[in-house]
């Protein structure tokens, strides 16, 4: 485990999305824990769940964090930024979350993404088959409202859609 502490530098993590970069200002990699598979927070590595790694913090001191699967050290998420450090030893990190996350299988595929602020999902969020087809596109409005949902199989063949009200 490689702690590095570089106060003005700037590195600048790709997620999945090439449209979406997190500036981290102060680098700080750091084992902050592990999850077990049911979510529980420990500081024993649990052999089927996760790592949370710091990564650092963005300018305006926001974590950057990343989770890993025990089993085979590959990412289950991408780098995202927590707004709120309460995130940083709960499993449910979607409501201190802004901005996008993305999760993949264990085996590396990538499994779904989408766009948050403070656990209001915004935008676009879809989820993948295992063959890394579109599964699943949602669609929400600037206050986390749901407005539609289409299912797609695993040849991207739409199989059923809705459109949502959320009056």
């Amino acid at each position: 485990l490689s702690v590095a502490l570089l106060g003005a530098c700037a590195t600048t993590l790709p997620q999945a999305s090439s449209a979406t970069k997190i500036s981290i200002a102060q680098a700080d990699e750091r084992v902050l824990g592990y999850f077990s598979a049911d979510g529980t927070f420990s500081q024993i590595k649990s052999p089927n769940g996760y790592t949370r790694k710091l990564l650092g913090r963005t300018a305006d001191g926001l974590a950057v964090v990343q989770d890993f699967y025990s089993t085979n050290g590959k990412a289950q998420t991408a780098p995202f930024v927590l707004f709120d450090d309460a995130g940083l030893t709960d499993w449910d990190s979607m409501p201190y979350t802004r901005g996008e996350i993305v999760f993949y299988h264990a085996d590396g595929k990538l499994s779904s993404r989408a766009n948050l602020d403070g656990g209001d999902l915004k935008g676009k969020q879809t989820t993948y088959h295992i063959n890394g087809k579109i599964f699943q596109e949602e669609r929400y409005d600037d206050q986390g409202n749901a407005l539609s949902s289409t299912y797609f199989d695993d040849t991207v063949k739409r199989i059923f859609s809705m459109t949502l009200d959320p009056e």
